[in-house]
């Protein structure tokens, strides 16, 4: 996916929520205002994170919070897990992913919390 092209979508968004969420003019950034010259550092993106995974309801990696560098890297990691890289509890959905060990690792988006692993 066009990184810029699907993250276009959510960072007017995205902006609002870390203006709101760390209590920032909007007008003092864009979106490629690195967050780290807000102030926002490591902790924070982890803060920023959380805070996307619950105003767009979907479920983001952790490890994905490398890419919170700016507005734009934050709408880009909103879009790619619309994508579908990941759950969005509620919907019914599920996945299965196999882990090292031939174990199976299966997730309900309904119950994010029954993981399961099975061996195969």
């Amino acid at each position: 996916m066009d990184e810029v092209t699907g993250a276009s979508k959510y960072v007017d968004d995205v902006k609002q929520l870390v203006s709101e969420s760390f209590l920032i003019e909007a007008g003092t950034f864009d979106e490629s205002t690195p967050l780290e010259d807000l102030g926002i550092d490591s902790r924070k993106r982890v803060q920023l994170l959380a805070t996307l995974e619950i105003h767009f309801d979907i479920v983001i990696d952790l490890e994905e919070r490398h890419r919170l560098t700016d507005v734009l890297g934050a709408a880009a990691v909103v879009a790619d897990t619309f994508a579908g890289g990941f759950l969005r509890p509620g919907t019914g959905e599920s996945r299965a992913a196999a882990i090292p060990g031939g174990y199976i690792l299966c997730a309900y988006a309904t119950a994010p919390e029954a993981i399961r692993v099975r061996r195969r």
